[in-house]
């Protein structure tokens, strides 16, 4: 069974990538929480380590529990996955799960730093697996399921800052805290439109994407419109003038890849997950760098 998981997460979950997006978001969160708060030197302590751990969990289990969902339509549309092909099985799957399960309990238990907040984002991801219990309504419009599923981003924002705010004694609810976790949000809503967004030579009958029910174009131009909204929102960030540029640049790069798109999709989607993804890495891990550079950073060990 171990082999059948390997095989799983190698080729499903991707977890070099999901580990480095976790830590660009609990590093970059963080520290741009301290800086919003007028606090510098930036600190990093070992608290990284079981925060990123339990992103990458939850990533995993929010895979895992596609598998489960939309077995069905797997077996219909895309029967060389490792599932629908018979190498690995949902008793495979669900043993998986009920492990991670008890890894993330008894890490953050033992943690005892933010057991509420990692209560509440566990708890949501188990709402995600019943489709909130409306399966009938959700799982026949992907909008309606991206619309109750997108605030998990969210949640799991405010579970990297309640890392900090616990730790430090600095405090949760406020609006500096709210624009953190929704500008660290906004790439992977643009980056779930696009990857669902294609041509409609591409479309394959039965199967609905973003696409299929917004029409190829204005598929396009909301997962623009995320991009936008998190590069307005950049100038009113207590960053510098270099990365504004840089971010500005980044931006003009997404919208002409999708506006292209837009106007003619004849060349088909294979780029606009990609350029997503890139747009995703770069806005977010040049923030950390810019913060680095113009704030100082100061490594605390394991704090007190």
């Amino acid at each position: 069974m171990l082999g059948r998981w390997l095989l799983y997460v190698n080729e499903v979950f991707l977890p070099v990538s999901r580990t480095l997006v976790s830590l660009i978001l609990v590093v970059g969160i963080q520290w741009l929480y301290q800086v919003m708060l007028g606090r510098a030197p930036l600190v990093l302590t070992w608290d990284v380590v079981p925060a990123v751990l339990t992103l990458v969990l939850i990533l995993l289990y929010y895979r895992v529990q596609d598998e489960f969902k939309d077995a069905a339509t797997d077996r219909k549309f895309f029967p060389h996955r490792p599932v629908p092909s018979g190498r690995v099985s949902l008793h495979d799957l669900q043993v998986l799960m009920w492990t991670t399960f008890a890894v993330l309990i008894a890490m953050n238990v033992a943690w005892r730093l933010v057991i509420v907040p990692f209560a509440v984002l566990f708890v949501f991801a188990l709402f995600m697996h019943k489709w909130f219990f409306l399966e009938r309504y959700l799982a026949a419009n992907r909008l309606l399921a991206f619309v109750t599923h997108a605030p998990i981003s969210i949640i799991g924002n405010y579970f990297v800052l309640s890392v900090y705010t616990n730790r430090f004694g600095a405090p949760l609810f406020t609006w500096p805290a709210a624009i953190a976790a929704v500008w660290f949000a906004l790439p992977s809503l643009a980056w779930e439109i696009a990857r669902k967004t294609r041509a409609p030579f591409e479309e394959i009958p039965g199967y609905q994407t973003y696409s299929v029910l917004l029409g190829s174009r204005l598929a396009a131009l909301l997962s623009i419109a995320f991009v936008l909204a998190q590069w307005a929102v950049a100038f009113f960030l207590p960053v510098s003038s270099a990365y504004l540029w840089a971010m500005s640049a980044l931006t003009a790069f997404y919208v002409v890849s999708f506006v292209r798109f837009a106007q003619n999709s004849q060349g088909g989607s294979a780029s606009l997950k990609p350029v997503a993804e890139l747009y995703g890495l770069l806005s977010t891990a040049g923030l950390i760098v810019d913060l680095a550079m113009t704030h100082g950073v100061r490594w605390l060990g394991v704090p007190r």
